[in-house]
């Protein structure tokens, strides 16, 4: 039965620079000024976005715009993925 062993060739500058990075961006984190928050109201966000998806922008609570072609356009792209992986997937000869 083997054990898993601790590896001591570490890089001391890789451990360096994680550990500078970490401080860094824990100290931004820690001293920005963010604000209220803003937030939506009592208006809905699904709502808001299924409008968007559908391009009902004027039923929408929200300021969106309209995404309808990029929808459309990426469910004929997943559906020919689909289509393709099936194809790909199916077995020569008949046989299941």
């Amino acid at each position: 039965m083997s054990r898993p062993r601790l590896d001591r060739g570490i890089d001391l500058r890789a451990a360096f620079g994680v550990g500078t990075l970490f401080v860094v961006l824990a100290w931004v984190f820690a001293t920005a000024d963010l604000g209220p928050a803003a937030g939506f109201g009592t208006d809905s966000v699904t709502d808001g976005v299924g409008f968007a998806l559908l391009g009902l922008i004027d039923a929408s609570p929200l300021v969106t715009e309209g995404f309808l072609l990029a929808f459309i356009l990426l469910a004929v792209v997943l559906d020919a993925a689909l289509g393709g992986a099936v194809h790909l997937a199916r077995r020569e000869g008949g046989e299941h």
